[in-house]
């Protein structure tokens, strides 16, 4: 180039070919760019390159496109192509993939079965490995034999007996009408955001968690109007000539300080559990119920708002109170003093407290500054409640109570009984007040109600503990066997007094050879109907820790199980679930205990009187969970849906392993890559059988992977450990295979009687009469045994969600969460944008009116 010559080169902010147009053949002067048009940078891989208009010295356009469609994607394919797997079928079979020998058949179930136990997956049935076999030794592409079978066996009960459940009136979605890319996107949209927040003042956006926060916006603004109504009334009317002497600082002072005594009830009341239990019954619709459920959220907002205001208070008594008596005679003061003018001031009580009142009133002597902060009573109780204050929310800090809870646990039950106590001393003095500290208008009902809840718990303890013991414990180990990431399972025998358990609702739990002080609270997984108390409980803590290591100690018989005591049950959002058609439980790793409870109580009350008095339409239960071990938890909840018909048509599991697969764990990933491959297949099967309405009704039952209903496209293994086999062999296999994962075998007993495909009580003689027929037909047919679907990935919520709602328009989908803040947040902006969807389409298309709503689970 000479020099100054100027440089002709591409710029890839103005001039680009965008590779999506080339490949849907789009003519090359669509292509050319103005050359005024100005877009944003893109990164342009080699394939986007290769099409560029300009050549590679940047001086000459191209008239012609060269890069064709064709060749555009087999350069992608010969850049991207990820060989992995070719490369392990050569190691394994070399050239004989594609025609293998017996050898061959018995390597891949080998390689196959090791690789699912990355993923927790101890055992694979011989119907689910043949498939899975044929794409790892390049066989014909056939659907899955478990699949197949399935689906004919569907085809042949629905000929002979017709339509097949309550699901044949079901709406099966046909579309995709909202997947996660509609919901960033319209969540991005400022258009859609200004309809979801009309959606929300209309009522359409609802979460348990907006009637906290509406209740924490009144709890702030009623305790701020109280406290300056009553401030007001102390400097106008009360004692008229204090701003004369203490200066306008007394106002925020006396403000602060009624603002202190309400919360001071407030944080008993929340504490209060039995009473806040007692609200919840009275009132379950009501959005009264959402705020209790949120009592712990409440008790923090109150801690918080009430460390501000103490605040304000002090600095209103530094700047004011404490100057003023130092600038003033004790004579001058006596004459303002309420407690020096008892029958003068106006609505002074006048409660003789001389004992607590230091300097005694009325003054006898001139005081100074410091004299009011370290010599009066006022002031050590107030420096006292300060430095309290100041610990409680150091140490109640998330990350300081996770990793000191003894500390946290400690001064917080120091500080229950010692802060009531300090705040009466406080305001015994009775210098500016009304004679009596605020604290006995204001807290006395609410400790009242929270001493009622101490006390029961204390007699209790001490008279009914002995009743109370584990009965079954199962430990799944964490991290190299040691109780860190451990889960441990409890069967407790339920106390005989005073509980009265609904599904949802939590426990606190006491290890008293442990610390007789720690009370931790933990959701019950056991149904309302159950004999037992049972938890499902995640090693995160000091106290979980001990008690995993106790449990593992008793099962190896090194000492006995722990004794424990149990105090509730208490109310959680999941209570409402009961009482909802459409029901969508997400549940995180131990987050699906409230859930399991409420599987459980749902089977019970249709064992127990068929479908009557439950307006349940259909209920989805989400499990996330790592490694598919952990599903065995809820073997013997599966079973009991599986074993009653009602209960088949009303619960659907979708359980999905979260586990990405291991970059250095080659039959992890040979296993993953066949289910890919061959759940492809089975998908277009499964979707063929379901576009046949007679047909969809039968397959439409535990064994359905209801993902692919929903039109999400998940990759799907079905595996039988999840329910026990009516062959005997296959469940001796199942058994033997989790040999080395001894500590499922508790779990891989079943504890219910033997199940058949119909069996349980019919509520009408036409229900009875059909479910013979269809008994006859399933044993003339010889249909497959029931296995359960297991997704691995994500669920994918924006497009199921909205699939469910969509097919029963016109009632509400409620989701309840039980997992992290991740999980609670995209679950919200799930529904949220589904309201604007189903705002939109009764608007438009004349839908039915439908709302999706959202209950945060939580507890403590």
């Amino acid at each position: 180039m000479e020099p100054g010559q100027e440089q002709h080169s591409p710029d890839p902010q103005t001039l680009r070919v965008d590779l999506d147009d080339i490949r849907n053949g789009a003519s090359s002067e669509t292509q050319r760019p103005e050359a005024n048009t100005i877009s944003g940078p893109r990164v342009v891989r080699s394939a986007q390159s290769a099409a560029s208009i300009y050549d590679v010295a940047g001086v000459r356009v191209i008239d012609e496109l060269v890069m064709t469609r064709d060749r555009l994607q087999a350069l992608d394919q010969a850049t991207y192509l990820d060989e992995r797997w070719q490369k392990a079928q050569a190691h394994l079979f070399g050239d004989r993939i594609g025609d293998p020998s017996e050898e061959d058949r018995i390597t891949a179930g080998d390689v196959l079965r090791e690789g699912a136990k990355a993923f927790g997956i101890w055992h694979v049935s011989g119907v689910s490995l043949a498939g899975l076999a044929r794409q790892v030794l390049k066989e014909e592409d056939l659907p899955s034999p478990a699949l197949a079978s399935w689906v004919a066996h569907a085809e042949r009960l629905t000929s002979e007996v017709g339509p097949v459940g309550e699901l044949a009136d079901r709406e099966l979605v046909n579309r995709v009408s909202m997947d996660e890319r509609t919901v960033e996107k319209e969540i991005k949209s400022r258009q859609e955001w200004q309809g979801y927040y009309q959606a929300i003042h209309d009522g359409y956006v609802h979460f348990s968690q907006s009637d906290v926060n509406a209740a924490k916006i009144i709890l702030a603004v009623s305790v701020l109007i109280s406290s300056i109504g009553y401030a007001i009334k102390t400097v106008v009317h009360t004692y008229p000539d204090i701003i004369e002497i203490f200066g306008w600082p007394i106002f925020i002072a006396r403000a602060g300080g009624m603002g202190c005594a309400i919360l001071t009830g407030i944080l008993y009341l929340s504490m209060a559990r039995s009473a806040c239990k007692g609200l919840y019954s009275m009132f379950p619709r009501s959005s009264l119920a959402g705020v209790l459920t949120g009592h712990k959220d409440i008790h923090i907002f109150a801690g918080q708002f009430l460390l501000v205001l103490a605040l304000i208070h002090t600095l209103g008594h530094l700047i004011g109170t404490a100057p003023g008596v130092q600038s003033h005679t004790h004579e001058e003061l006596n004459q303002l003093l309420g407690c020096a003018n008892p029958d003068e001031t106006p609505d002074y009580i006048g409660a003789r407290m001389k004992w607590l009142q230091w300097p005694s009133c009325p003054l006898e002597e001139d005081y100074t500054l410091l004299d009011v902060v370290f010599l009066s009573t006022p002031g050590l109780t107030g420096l006292a409640l300060l430095l309290l204050l100041f610990l409680i929310a150091y140490t109640g800090k998330q990350k300081n109570r996770s990793t000191r809870f003894d500390r946290f646990w400690n001064l917080h039950n120091v500080a229950i009984f010692i802060w009531p106590l300090l705040v009466f001393v406080h305001g015994s003095n009775g210098w500016v007040g009304v004679g009596l500290p605020l604290v006995i208008f204001t807290g006395t009902l609410p400790i009242a109600l929270y001493l009622v809840d101490r006390i029961g718990r204390f007699l209790r303890y001490i008279f009914f503990s002995s009743h109370v013991r584990i009965m079954e414990a199962v430990i799944r180990p964490g991290k190299q066997g040691s109780s860190s990431g451990a889960v441990t399972y409890l069967r407790v025998t339920r106390p005989t007094c005073n509980w009265h358990f609904r599904a949802g609702e939590y426990a606190v739990v006491c290890m008293p050879e442990y610390n007789r002080f720690q009370w931790h609270p933990f959701t019950i997984c056991s149904g309302q109907e159950d004999d037992t108390v049972d938890f499902l409980i995640a090693s995160v803590g000091d106290w979980t820790h001990e008690l995993a290591d106790r449990v593992s100690l008793a099962l190896t018989g090194e000492s006995p199980l722990p004794l424990i005591a149990l105090d509730g049950p208490y109310m959680a959002p999941t209570q409402s679930a009961m009482q909802q058609k459409v029901l969508v439980a997400v549940g995180a790793g131990v987050g699906i205990t409230p859930f399991l409870s409420l599987m459980a109580t749902i089977a019970s009350a249709y064992e127990v009187s068929g479908s009557r008095g439950v307006t349940l339409k259909e209920a989805h239960f989400y499990w996330m969970t790592r490694s598919a071990d952990e599903l065995l938890f809820g073997r013997s909840l599966f079973e009991r849906v599986v074993a009653h018909p009602n209960v088949r048509d009303k619960v659907f599991l979708h359980l999905h392993i979260t586990q990405p697969e291991s970059k250095t764990d080659a039959p992890a990933f040979i296993f993953r890559e066949a289910v890919r491959r061959q759940s492809r297949l089975d998908r277009a099967k499964f979707m063929e059988a379901l576009a046949k309405r007679d047909t969809a009704s039968a397959l439409l039952g535990p064994q359905v992977p209801w993902t692919w209903v929903n039109r999400a496209k998940g990759d799907v293994c079905w595996v039988s450990h999840l329910l026990p086999s009516a062959d005997v062999a296959e469940e001796t296999q199942c058994l033997e295979n989790h040999a080395a994962s001894s500590w499922a075998h508790g779990l891989l007993r079943s504890r219910h009687p033997s199940m058949s495909l119909c069996c349980g009580a019919q509520s009408t003689t036409a229900e009875a009469s059909r479910s013979k027929a269809i008994t006859q037909s399933i044993q003339r047919s010889s249909g497959p045994d029931y296995m359960l679907p297991v997704v691995f990935g994500r669920p994918d919520f924006a497009t199921e969600i909205r699939a469910i709602g969509r097919a029963r328009p016109g009632d509400d989908v409620n989701v309840y969460i039980c997992g992290s803040d991740s999980i609670v947040n995209q679950l919200q902006g799930i529904c949220n944008v589904c309201n604007v969807h189903a705002e939109r389409e009764m608007r438009l298309e004349g839908a039915a009116r439908q709302r999706y709503w959202v209950h945060h689970e939580r507890f403590g």
